[in-house]
């Protein structure tokens, strides 16, 4: 999972310096998605998930609120 994170944070880290013509406050929001979703996942980490299916199901909810903290600035910023 941490590895999932990582990768996570990383296309992030490299979608915004591919689009240099954010503006800060762009900026801002997107990290405050990544900070979020990193929190998600670590919760859905730290939580005594009781098998597998469980866990996925926690994960795609942190994905599915990522992408919809991240539409707050437009549909290309969608995964």
């Amino acid at each position: 999972m941490k590895k999932l994170i990582t990768i996570a944070l990383v296309a992030l880290l490299a979608a915004c310096s591919a689009n240099k013509d954010l503006t800060p406050a762009q900026k801002e929001v997107l990290n405050s998605c990544a900070q979020q979703n990193f929190q998600c996942e670590s919760s859905c980490e730290n939580t005594n998930m009781r098998d597998n299916m469980a866990n996925g199901v926690c994960m795609r909810q942190c994905i599915d609120q990522h992408n919809a903290c991240k539409a707050q600035l437009g549909p290309e910023f969608i995964n």
